[in-house]
């Protein structure tokens, strides 16, 4: 029982540095931060790990996997969707896959310092229903009406990060944990569309535009994914209270990660456009009639006007600030309520309430709850933890298992594994 407690604390402290999403649950899966000291033996920890999340509040995962399948999206399928839609709505992903080590620096295992090494990609958007018609269905839905879809955007970030940290009991019920990550950022692309509007004649042969917007890239003449583009910092700090009870634990845990920057290079490429534009179609019988009308066309830079230029961009990252509440009630039996804040991404709150049992003899646990919010509506998330020989603990779960069972109603869906070896 003691070795199975060991594992369960140093594989959730090797987990502190992965949870950069609002959705981790990878703490609750602990059963008591401090076991390890029983044994007096000093402990290390190997594990390899990756997740991927993806949704929208707005568009169902059934239509997302559709997408990014390449798979046939038929306008009847198409408008359902829009028909779905909110006036605001969002969407985003997040992939995550790195490997850490720890090692705890006293006899009493109650300091540990760990090294991760991480790659990982954040996308993030926001748009208005009509933004997602005139993407996917072109502004013939809007003859003689304005589309609007001003305050749109996007941000899609890949970095990579060696991250050191530092986990100690402060005091005898108190625990902190401090990671400081060194960043090589790799892909930046960015749009926001301050305000664009988008006027269709009701015979749909002039259009009355008006767009204000930015647009960023970085350095694209490399193909490779590695190229370093820009350079960062980024700081991970948690602190949590464990209270014991008569039947059981209660913790108290609040914590910020992702907390930094990042610095892109001077060939980083800003967009500015400021335009206004009023174009009036040309009768296909005209251009039969007169094949030199052809000549007169506009071109791409009569309709866009844009201030290009090259320069050193700093941004941040998608930083998260969460507080929890879990209550253990005896040694089977535990309740969890979170909440996550997301900053610098289009991210909705999130908030969740869970339930763990403990299979005591089994040496596993599974985990399940209510979600809402981040990069979907409801979600239901499911967990499983398993220890094989006293050793090996394996994690794998959804962030939502009902976008598994009907895609095509629920929003927002994501896998996570996770594979640790404690000695």
């Amino acid at each position: 029982m003691k070795k199975y407690l060991i594992g369960i604390f140093l594989s959730c402290s090797s987990a502190v540095m992965f949870a950069q999403n609002f959705t981790s649950e990878n703490h609750f899966m602990a059963s008591k931060p401090g076991y390890d000291t029983i044994t007096g033996k000093r402990k290390m920890v190997f594990a390899v790990h990756g997740n991927l999340l993806y949704g929208s509040d707005g568009v169902n995962t059934g239509f997302l996997n559709n997408l990014y399948r390449g798979g046939f999206l038929d306008s009847a399928y198409i408008e359902e969707t829009a028909n779905g839609l909110l006036g605001l709505n969002r969407a985003g992903a997040h992939y995550d896959a790195g490997v850490s080590f720890g090692i705890s620096l006293k006899d009493s295992s109650e300091s540990m310092i760990q090294f991760s090494l991480r790659r990982r990609f954040n996308l993030s958007a926001r748009f208005s229903d009509d933004a997602f018609r005139l993407g996917f269905q072109g502004n013939t839905q809007f003859k003689g009406e304005e589309a609007d879809f001003s305050r749109s955007g996007f941000r899609a970030v890949s970095w990579s990060q060696l991250q050191i940290g530092y986990y100690t009991r402060e005091t005898k019920n108190t625990y902190i944990h401090v990671a400081v990550s060194g960043i090589a950022a790799h892909t930046y692309n960015e749009a926001w569309v301050e305000y664009g509007k988008l006027f269709t004649d009701g015979s749909g042969t002039s259009l009355d535009a008006g767009a204000y917007a930015d647009f960023y890239s970085s350095d694209t003449s490399s193909g490779s994914s590695l190229r370093v583009n820009g350079v960062g910092l980024s700081v991970d700090v948690s602190w949590m209270k464990m209270r014991p009870l008569k039947n059981g634990t209660d913790y108290f845990k609040i914590e910020c990660q992702d907390f930094g920057f990042i610095n892109w290079n001077s060939k980083t490429l800003h967009r500015k456009i400021d335009t206004t534009v009023y174009y009036q179609g040309i009768d296909i019988s005209e251009m039969i009639l007169n094949p030199q009308i052809n000549a007169n066309l506009p071109s791409e830079n009569d309709f866009i006007k844009n201030d290009s230029s090259s320069k050193f961009i700093s941004t941040y990252l998608p930083a998260v600030f969460r507080a929890s509440y879990t209550r253990v009630i005896g040694n089977k039996h535990a309740i969890k309520l979170s909440g996550s804040m997301p900053f610098w991404s289009y991210a909705l709150p999130y908030g969740a309430i869970t339930y763990r049992y403990t299979f005591i003899k089994a040496e596993a646990m599974v985990s399940g709850g209510i979600a809402y919010g981040g990069y979907a509506k409801l979600q239901v998330p499911l967990k499983l933890y398993k220890i094989f020989n006293e050793k090996v603990i394996v994690e794998a779960g959804t962030m939502n298992v009902l976008s598994l069972v009907s895609p095509d109603q629920f929003t927002g869906n994501g896998l996570y594994f996770k594979l640790s070896y404690t000695l």
